[in-house]
C-alpha cells in the first residue's frame, strides 16, 4: 500500500490536474513531488501518471483513483475501529515533536494520534511540545509525555515505536552552487566546502549505524557554525556559508537548494514513540 505522505502527494496530484500545482499545495518543490509519485509506480509496478499533457499538466490512469480510494477505504475502517474500540479518556495525550522533522511527517504522525484524540469518548485532544532527543525518553519513561515523533535510527528496549515514514537525507547549499549542476552528491564531496553542524540532527547517528563512519563532515569540531534553529541553518546556507546535510522532508527556504546524499544514501525513520508498556502505540497499529 501507501504511506500517508505519499496518500498527500498522489491527492494533490489528482486534484489539482497538474504537477505543478500539486507542488504549491503541498509546499514542495516539482521535482520532490514528481519523485514521490514515480516512487510508488515503481514499487507497485503500476502507472499512475501520464505527463504527455505538458505545460506541468498530467493525465491520470484509472489506477490513481482506484489507489486513492483503496487508501480511504482502509482509513475510514480503521477510523471506525478506533472510535469503536478506543477507551475513555478526560486527559489530553501529550504528544512531543522532534524539531527536525518536517511538518508533512509531523502532521502525518498528529494525525494518527488525532484519531485516537478525536474519537466521541474523549473530547480532551491532544498536547504538544518540542522535544529534544535525550529528554523525551526520560518525560515518556516518567509519564509526563504519553507520545513522540522522533527519528533516532535505535531505541532502548523499553522503548517501543510505530514507524510513520522513511525520509532521505539531502545534501543543502545555496542557489549557485557547484552541486546544482550534479544530480546527486556523494558524501565525500562535502570536504571541499565549509559546512554547517545541525547540532540535533540525526545523522551522525544514521552514518554510525549504517556505514561506521563516526566522524561526518558536518561534525561540530570541525564546522565553522552548530547551530540548533533549522531556520538559522538555513539561513546561513543561503548566504554562502556553507552547506549541510538535512532531512527532505525540510522545507527548504528561499535561496536553498537541495540534492539526494548518494555513495552512501542515507534515510531515517520516522516514528511515534511510546513506552512498551504503553497501550496507545497497539490502539494507532493497523
Amino acid at each position: 500500500m501507501i504511506t500517508s505522505t505519499e496518500y498527500a502527494a498522489l491527492r494533490a496530484i489528482a486534484d489539482e490536474g497538474s504537477i505543478s500545482r500539486g507542488a504549491r499545495t503541498l509546499g514542495i518543490s516539482v521535482y520532490r513531488l514528481r519523485q514521490r509519485a514515480s516512487a510508488v509506480e515503481q514499487r507497485l509496478g503500476i502507472a499512475l501518471v501520464d505527463n504527455a499533457r505538458g505545460r506541468g499538466g498530467v493525465g491520470v490512469t484509472e489506477n490513481l483513483p482506484r489507489l486513492l480510494g483503496q487508501y480511504e477505504a482502509m482509513d475510514r475502517q480503521l477510523r471506525d475501529e478506533i472510535a469503536t474500540d478506543a477507551p475513555a479518556s478526560d486527559a489530553p495525550i501529550r504528544l512531543g515533536i522532534m524539531p527536525t522533522i518536517g511538518p508533512q511527517l509531523v502532521m502525518a504522525g498528529y494525525r494518527r494520534i488525532e484519531q485516537i484524540a478525536a474519537v466521541p469518548q474523549t473530547e480532551a485532544g491532544i498536547r504538544t511540545t518540542t522535544a529534544f532527543t535525550a529528554p523525551p525518553l526520560e518525560m515518556l519513561r516518567n509519564g509526563t509525555m504519553d507520545a513522540c515523533i522522533m527519528a533516532e535510527p535505535s531505541y532502548p528496549d523499553d522503548m517501543n515505536r510505530l514507524e510513520l515514514a522513511n525520509d532521505p537525507f539531502v545534501v543543502a547549499f545555496p542557489r549557485g552552487h557547484a552541486f546544482e549542476k550534479m544530480a546527486s552528491v556523494p558524501l565525500e564531496a562535502l570536504d571541499d566546502y565549509p559546512s554547517i553542524n545541525r547540532s540535533l540532527c540525526e545523522f551522525p547517528r544514521y552514518l554510525a549505524l549504517k556505514t561506521g563512519i563516526v566522524s561526518p563532515p558536518q561534525d561540530a569540531a570541525t564546522s565553522l557554525h552548530s547551530i540548533t534553529d533549522e531556520m538559522i541553518c538555513q539561513s546561513l546556507i543561503s548566504e554562502g556559508a556553507g552547506v549541510s546535510v538535512v532531512p527532505e522532508s525540510l522545507v527548504l527556504l528561499q535561496g536553498v537548494r537541495s540534492r539526494r546524499l548518494t555513495r552512501p544514501a542515507i534515510s531515517r525513520e520516522i516514528s511515534i514513540v511510546t513506552r512498551v508498556d504503553s497501550s496507545l502505540l497497539a490502539r494507532l497499529r493497523d
